[in-house]
């Protein structure tokens, strides 16, 4: 009763409970820190978050990003309907017309949900190549040493 005074449709309160399930769970993020290395200096740590939570909270996002369209193009489609109709059916004297705020205001929150989901995705990818870049030059002296001998080995063959 109360969602429907609001003017929330079940698609709004579906999208509204999947990006505060998302809220809770970037709380769930690691936060910045101070630490003593060896040589006894501060140094920043800055971990990297979850990837099982980043992911599952990209996975909301995303399925917010897309019930919130479906539901604010069916409000914006039913509003502009009924605005069309309404003079039609009734007297001539009654006007409607749909608020250029209200439609603004749901293709914002649209608009923002889905840049949260970029954001969150470019994240996901953003570490993943940090981290496949780290493992890659942790190996890179001795794929570089097996490479040179191959090559020599290849030119003194090859003469």
């Amino acid at each position: 009763m109360t969602a429907q005074l609001l003017g929330l449709t079940n698609r709004s309160v579906i999208a509204i409970v999947l990006m505060i399930l998302a809220s809770l769970l970037l709380a769930t993020f690691p936060g910045w820190h101070v630490e003593v290395n060896s040589s006894g200096s501060d140094v920043d740590v800055k971990p990297f978050p979850s990837k099982p939570i980043s992911q599952l909270v990209c996975v909301l996002l995303i399925g917010s990003s897309f019930v919130l369209f479906v539901a604010t193009l069916w409000q914006h489609s039913a509003a502009v309907i009924v605005a069309a109709m309404m003079p039609r059916f009734t007297s001539p004297a009654l006007t409607t017309h749909v608020s250029p705020i209200a439609v603004a205001l749901e293709w914002l929150a649209w608009a923002l949900v889905s840049v949260a989901a970029i954001q969150i995705s470019v994240i996901i990818v953003t570490i993943y190549n940090v981290l496949a870049g780290a493992d890659r030059y942790s190996d890179a002296g001795t794929r570089d040493t097996e490479l040179m001998e191959r090559t020599s080995s290849y030119r003194s063959s090859s003469s």
